[in-house]
Parts: structure tokens; sequence; C-alpha cells
């Protein structure tokens, strides 16, 4: 279910900068994140394939994506 959500957050993404999804992430790196469940920046830049751009561009929004998806998927 993460790896989904993440997935649809990036389609978003690419369509409003209209850039390739791939700019955005990697499929290997939204594996990575559903795999680990970052809960934090710190855990988050943890993930290969997250490097600082990626973020302070990006990590408030996938901590936002995983936590609601987690949150949902336990209800």
């Amino acid at each position: 279910a993460v790896v989904e959500a993440l997935r649809a957050w990036r389609l978003d993404q690419a369509r409003r900068r209209a850039v390739a999804p791939f700019v955005i992430l990697h499929d290997r790196t939204l594996t990575a994140i559903a795999a680990s469940l970052p809960r934090s920046m710190d855990e988050l830049h943890a993930v290969p394939g997250i490097g600082a751009a990626k973020l302070a561009a990006y990590g408030g929004a996938i901590l936002s994506v995983v936590t609601s998806t987690i949150a949902t998927a336990k209800t």
C-alpha cells in the first residue's frame, strides 16, 4: 500500500513539475522507502536514493504519505 501511495504522490509531483516520474524518485527508491518506513527526516535520508536535495524538496511530503498510509492501513 505504501509503494502505491508513493507512486500516486510521485505522479502528481511529476505532472506539476512537467517532468518524468523517475526524475522525482526512482522505483527502487520508492520500494526502499516502503521497506524501511521512515518516521523522521534522518531515517528518510538514510534510504538509498534520498540525498540532501531530494530530502529538502520532498522529505516532508514523503513522510506524510508514509505516515498517512500506515495510519489508514491500521484502521
